[in-house]
Formats: C-alpha cells, structure tokens, sequence
C-alpha cells in the first residue's frame, strides 16, 4: 500500500522525482500497533542518517517527506537529531544544507504538546514547511489518545494547549 501510495505521488509530480520508502512489517492484530511502534524507535537515527545522505550526496533540489501514523514522531524525533548535529548552524544554514521543503504529517500518532513545545520549533528551523493534516473521526487516534493519556497531532485537542503555542502551530 505504502509503494502504490508512493509510486502515485511520483507519477502525478512529473516523474521528475524520486521517492524513497521508510517501512516495516507490522503484525495484523490491533494490539500489535502498541508493540510495534515504540520497537521502530530505534530506526530514528537510520532515518536522520538517511535524510542527511540524501541531502549530502544527491543533487536533490527540494526533498519532501511525509510520515503517517506512528511513523511521524520517528520523523520529528529524526529532524530534531539533524539540527542537535549542527548547533552552530542559522535557519539559512540548516535550509540550505538540508534542502528540506515540505515536511506532512498525516494521521500524526504523535504527542500534541510535544510536538507543539519541542518538535515544531525545530522543525521550522530545519523545513520550510511543515503541514499536519488531521483525521477527526481516525479510531486509531482516538484509541491511542486514550491509551497514551495525551491528544494526538493527527486528532488534536487545542484545549491543552497554550496561547502562544496555537499560535505557532
């Protein structure tokens, strides 16, 4: 599913681009997805390692990356450690070395108020954009909002957070 979805993207931007796919195996029972997820943490730094190769040894012009489900805190988590490597570096610095333009979180299982308080700032340094695309009705969402006792990106709840925070995002 995830190559057609991709391979549909590919198509549609011209052929003149390429994609790459992040993807693991998971069981097919709902209680796998509470397993599986915190295990595919440990891919975090493959992931910035693969988003730095591809920054630094292509001629990419514009790299796009998109995370869905709980692959997006591994995508944040991968971004934040992309900027901890090079501290020294502006805004200008990072967007010029990275080349990242658009980072989508789709259907986000990731922590609200941790993305809105930690990850996002980073983000905006690193991407020239990123988007979040929200799923109210995502059961998934909704079991894992319950499960983890905290709103999910991709099913918010804004009541948790601040003024100054809803605002950023």
């Amino acid at each position: 599913q995830t190559l057609v979805l991709t391979g549909g993207f590919v198509h549609y931007l011209g052929h003149v681009s390429s994609a790459v796919i992040f993807s693991w195996p998971t069981g097919t029972r709902f209680w796998d997805y509470l397993v599986d997820c915190p295990r595919a943490r440990a891919y975090v730094p493959d992931i910035a390692r693969l988003i730095e190769l591809v920054a630094l040894q292509t001629e990419a012009q514009r790299i796009n990356l998109m995370a869905f489900s709980c692959g997006s805190p591994l995508l944040a988590e991968a971004l934040v450690q992309l900027r901890e490597r090079y501290p020294e570096d502006n805004v200008a610095d990072l967007q010029r070395r990275f080349r990242i333009a658009n980072v989508l979180f789709v259907a986000a299982d990731l922590d609200l108020t941790a993305f809105a308080r930690s990850q996002l700032p980073i983000l905006r340094e690193i991407a020239r954009r990123t988007e979040v695309y929200l799923s109210e009705d995502d059961l998934a969402l909704q079991v894992a909002a319950l499960l983890k006792r905290a709103s999910r990106l991709g099913r918010p709840r804004f009541d948790e957070l601040t003024r100054e925070e809803l605002e950023t995002l």
